[in-house]
């Protein structure tokens, strides 16, 4: 009978410590809640997800939230959406304060949220990069356009200033070129000349 009695005793005392265990890691586990604006007309849901781990929620049709059985630890809540940018809250889960979750700005500053949270929607999401339109000076910056429009003016405007020259500057213009073409042509002579020179001496 003793021992039967130390037995029931054990047993009694082993399922109270589960007990304790089991409620111990209940309370380690809470909830984080709020809602998320998504603006006036907008009936829809978003993910809500905590960085680096599994837990996540979805929005109801009122923006309403929560993530259900998240443990003890400090996180980053990110809003994924496909139409707009989410600011992104740190959640401290029970750290600063035991069976607490509160708020915080992410960054140095740490400013202190209201809880349960209240997210607003920043910006239109943009996933493609605009187009320029045209633009005439992007012409200025070709060399070949550059080019283009040099041989241009000087197909048109040239024959139109030789016309309008005196015949004896037109002349003596004409001379100048041809004592430069010559010029050129004889000094593309001389190398010719002189392997001749050495092709008969040898």
């Amino acid at each position: 009978a003793p021992m039967r009695a130390m037995g029931s005793t054990l047993l009694r005392l082993l399922f109270a410590g589960l007990c304790l265990g089991r409620a111990g890691g209940a309370e380690a586990r809470l909830s984080i809640a709020g809602r998320v604006n998504l603006g006036e007309n907008e009936q829809r849901t978003v993910r809500l997800h905590l960085q680096g781990t599994p837990y996540t929620g979805l929005s109801r049709v009122d923006g309403s939230f929560i993530i259900h059985d998240v443990p003890s630890g400090t996180y980053i809540l990110e809003v994924i959406d496909s139409k707009n940018v989410w600011p992104q809250v740190e959640v401290d889960v029970g750290v600063r304060q035991a069976g607490r979750v509160q708020a915080f700005s992410p960054g140095p500053r740490k400013d202190v949220l209201p809880y349960p949270l209240a997210l607003d929607a920043g910006a239109k999401a943009d996933y493609f990069e605009k187009r320029e339109g045209f633009n005439p000076r992007s012409l200025l910056a070709n060399p070949m356009m550059l080019t283009m429009g040099f041989s241009l003016i000087s197909f048109l405007v040239i024959p139109q200033m030789l016309k309008n020259m005196d015949p004896d500057a037109l002349k003596e213009l004409q001379e100048g070129m041809n004592s430069v073409q010559g010029g050129a042509a004889a000094k593309d002579a001389k190398p010719q000349a002189k392997r001749v020179t050495n092709a008969g001496a040898k």
